[in-house]
């Protein structure tokens, strides 16, 4: 007699094996092609917060690493002269840092370049100095130390707009 069907064995196949992991082939590969054409090398992107500190991450950026004979320069944009002064002062604890976590003692130079990154916020707002100083515009028509006259209301319709308009005009031909 035949044993019931659920006690019968199964037939199933093999385990599938897992898909292989090629991040580290393709990290190598990209990393020995960045370094024969001068492109950045992707450790760089990668541990840039490391190799300049929280400071500085925010403030530049590597754009590109330069070989020139026996050194390379690390090339990085910042958004306006001051934080190219910044970077500059800091130029041996990057190097430091670039040499630290990269590995690459060929890195003996860093060249800033200014970009005009988009900053965030307006530029005149500093976390020194508050809020912009007002400043008074000498109005048309009237003469330098004399104070200008009261704004008016603003017009409500068009017809309003224009007479006011031909009376401005009309004073400043006289």
């Amino acid at each position: 007699m035949l044993p019931p069907r659920s006690e019968l064995p199964v037939k199933t196949r093999a385990p599938r094996r897992a898909a292989p992991v090629i991040a580290k082939p393709v990290m190598t590969t990209l990393a020995a092609l960045a370094r024969k054409t001068g492109a950045l090398d992707p450790a760089v992107i990668e541990h840039w917060g490391e190799i300049v500190g929280p400071e500085f991450e925010k403030l530049c950026r590597p754009v590109r690493i330069r070989r020139q004979k026996n050194a390379e320069t690390l090339v990085i944009a910042v958004s306006s002269g001051a934080a190219a002064m910044r970077v500059q002062y800091a130029e041996a604890e990057i190097l430091a840092g670039a040499k630290l976590h990269l590995g690459r003692q060929g890195i003996r130079k860093i060249a800033i370049e200014q970009t005009g990154m988009k900053s965030k916020g307006p530029r005149w707002k500093t976390r020194h100095f508050g809020e912009p100083a007002q400043t008074t515009v000498q109005a048309p028509g009237v003469p330098r130390g004399q104070a200008p006259a009261k704004a008016e209301r603003p017009a409500e319709t068009l017809d309003e707009a224009l007479d006011r308009l031909r009376l401005s005009v009309n004073r400043r031909q006289r």
